[in-house]
C-alpha cells in the first residue's frame, strides 16, 4: 500500500514538472517576443520622433528649402502605417509642408504627434500586460503627487 501511495506521489510530482517547464517555456517565449516588440517600438518612436523634429525645425525656416521639408515629410511617412488613426496627424503633416509657416499649424502638428505617440506609448503599455485600470490608478497617483508637490 506505501508503495502505491509513494509511486503516485512519484507520479503526481513528475506530471506537475511537465506541466511548469511548458509553462514556463510558453511564458519565457511571450517574454522574449513582447521584450523585442518593445525594443522595437521604442526604436521607431526615437526615429520618428527625430524626423517629426527635423521637420519642425526646417518649418520654422519658413520653408527656405520646401524640397527638404518634403523629403524630411516623406521619410515620416514612410514610418507610419496605412491606418486611420495617423490620418489627422498626416494631413497636418502636409499641410505644413505646402503651405507658408504659421503658428497655429505649427501647434496642430506638435499636437498630433503627440496623440501619435501617446497611443503607440498606451498599446506597448496594453501588449506588456498592464490593464487600463492600473494604467488609471498609476495616473491618479502621479497627478496627486504633482498636485503636492505644487500646494508646498
Amino acid at each position: 500500500m506505501l508503495e502505491i501511495i509513494s509511486d503516485n506521489i512519484a507520479l503526481i510530482s513528475a506530471i506537475t514538472a511537465i506541466i511548469v517547464s511548458i509553462f514556463s517555456f510558453f511564458q519565457s517565449k511571450r517574454n522574449s517576443v513582447l521584450t523585442s516588440i518593445s525594443s522595437n517600438r521604442i526604436n521607431w518612436i526615437n526615429e520618428l520622433r527625430n524626423e517629426i523634429h527635423e521637420f519642425l525645425k526646417e518649418y520654422l525656416r519658413q520653408g527656405e528649402n520646401e524640397y527638404k521639408l518634403r523629403m524630411i515629410r516623406a521619410k515620416i511617412e514612410l514610418y507610419l502605417s496605412n491606418s486611420e488613426f495617423y490620418s489627422d496627424f498626416s494631413k497636418q503633416l502636409k499641410q505644413c509642408s505646402e503651405r507658408p509657416f504659421s503658428e497655429d499649424d505649427y501647434n496642430k502638428l506638435v499636437n498630433e504627434a503627440q496623440i501619435v505617440f501617446n497611443d503607440v506609448w498606451r498599446r506597448m503599455k496594453r501588449e506588456a500586460g498592464i490593464s487600463y485600470n492600473s494604467d488609471k490608478r498609476l495616473s491618479r497617483k502621479i497627478e496627486r503627487e504633482k498636485q503636492n508637490k505644487i500646494k508646498k
